[in-house]
C-alpha cells in the first residue's frame, strides 16, 4: 500500500465505481477505526481524525456509496456509521459486521468518543476495543485482559473491560477503561474491581495495573471511590492503580489518562527504590550475620585453645609430679 495520501483500487464494488470517489489510505484508517470501535457518529469520526464537518461528511459518504462502510439511519440523532462486512475485508480486520442494538447505542457510542479523544489526545496510543479484545481471545486464547469476577452462588465469571491501554515493551502491561453509564449495584462493582486486584497478582503476559472508570457525574465518581477503598485499590501499595472520572468533562480524558500512567511510573520508581533498599538491608544483615558468626567461631576457637593449652600444662604438672614423686621413691625417701 503506498503511503500516507496513497489511493487504491477496489475491485468489485460494481456501480460504486462511476462515483468517482477514490478510496486513500485515510480512508481505510478511518474504516478500520470503525470497524474497531463498533459504530461512531459523524463528528466521532471528525474528532478522531481532525478533519472539519464537511470532509468528514464527504468522506463517509464516499465509503458508503463504495459499499465499505454503511449508515444506520433507524437511530436516534443523526444516524451512526458501521464498517461493512467488506470494509473490514478491505481494511484488514478479521471481524464479523458490527450489529446496532438500540439498547447498547449509547454505551457504544459513550465508548467512541472515548476512544477518539484517547487516540487523538494521545497519538501513540494502543488502545484495544472490547471487539479487539474478544477477537484476540477467540484467536490466542490469552484471557490476560478478562480478570475473574466471584458471583455469589454462582462460578466465577470472566469480565470483559471496555478498552484496554497497552503499554510497555519490556514489561506488557495494560489499563482498563470501563464506561460506565448507568450504575450497577455495589456488590458487582466491588466483585470487578476485586478481579482487577486478583488479576494484577497473577503472572500473565499482559499485566493490569490500572483501572480507570469513566462515569456521568460527580455522585457516581465519589460512589466509585468509596467502592475502590472497599475493594483495597486505593491502598498505597495496591498493585493497581484508580481513578474516576465524569464524561462531562470529556476534553480531560487524555490528561487523566496521561496522569494515571504518570502515577504508574512514580510507584514503579517508589517500588525500585524500595526493593533496593530492601536488598541493601537484607545485604547489610547478611554481612553482620556472617561477622557475628565469624567472631563467634573465632571465639570458640581460642577457647578451644585456651582449654586445649590448659589441658596441656595440667598434664604436664601431672607427668612432672610423676617424675618427682619417681626420684623421691627410688632414693629410699631420702
Amino acid at each position: 500500500m503506498p503511503g500516507g495520501g496513497g489511493c487504491i483500487a477496489l475491485v468489485g464494488m460494481g456501480k460504486t465505481q462511476s462515483t468517482g470517489f477514490r478510496v486513500t489510505d485515510r480512508d481505510l484508517e478511518i474504516v478500520r477505526w470503525l470497524g474497531r470501535v463498533r459504530l461512531a457518529s459523524v463528528e466521532h469520526v471528525r474528532l478522531r481524525f481532525g478533519m472539519g464537518r464537511t470532509k468528514a461528511y464527504e468522506r463517509l459518504a464516499g465509503l458508503v456509496a463504495r459499499g465499505l462502510v454503511v449508515r444506520e439511519r433507524h437511530v436516534p440523532g443523526h444516524g451512526v456509521y458501521v464498517a461493512t462486512r467488506e470494509g473490514l475485508r478491505v481494511a484488514g480486520l478479521a471481524m464479523a459486521p458490527a450489529r446496532v442494538s438500540l439498547g447498547a447505542l449509547a454505551h457504544d457510542l459513550a465508548c467512541a468518543e472515548v476512544v477518539a479523544r484517547i487516540e487523538a489526545g494521545l497519538p501513540a496510543a494502543r488502545l484495544l476495543t472490547e471487539r479487539q479484545l474478544r477477537a484476540h481471545v477467540h484467536h490466542t486464547g490469552d484471557d490476560s485482559f478478562r480478570p475473574h469476577v466471584r458471583q455469589d452462588g454462582r462460578r466465577d465469571a470472566r469480565h470483559w473491560p471496555d478498552l484496554a491501554l497497552l503499554t510497555g515493551s519490556r514489561e506488557p502491561g495494560w489499563l482498563a477503561i470501563e464506561v460506565e453509564l448507568h450504575r450497577k449495584g455495589a456488590r458487582r462493582l466491588e466483585a470487578i474491581l476485586d478481579g482487577y486486584w486478583h488479576a494484577a497478582h497473577h503472572d500473565t503476559p499482559h499485566q493490569v495495573w490500572g483501572v480507570l472508570y469513566l462515569v456521568p457525574d460527580n455522585n457516581d465518581r465519589r460512589r466509585l471511590a468509596a467502592i475502590a477503598e472497599r475493594a483495597g485499590l486505593l491502598e498505597q501499595h495496591s498493585p493497581v492503580l484508580f481513578a474516576a472520572h465524569t464524561l462531562d468533562r470529556h476534553d480531560e480524558i487524555a490528561a487523566t489518562v496521561l496522569t494515571l500512567w504518570k502515577r504508574k511510573r512514580t510507584a514503579d520508581a517508589r517500588h525500585r527504590a524500595e526493593a533496593a533498599e530492601r536488598e541493601r538491608q537484607q545485604h547489610e544483615l547478611a554481612a553482620r550475620q556472617a561477622a557475628e558468626r565469624a567472631l563467634t567461631e573465632d571465639g570458640i576457637q581460642r577457647q578451644r585453645q585456651r582449654q586445649e593449652q590448659l589441658q596441656a600444662f595440667e598434664e604436664a604438672q601431672r607427668r612432672a609430679e610423676r617424675r618427682g614423686l619417681g626420684r623421691w621413691l627410688g632414693g629410699g625417701g631420702r
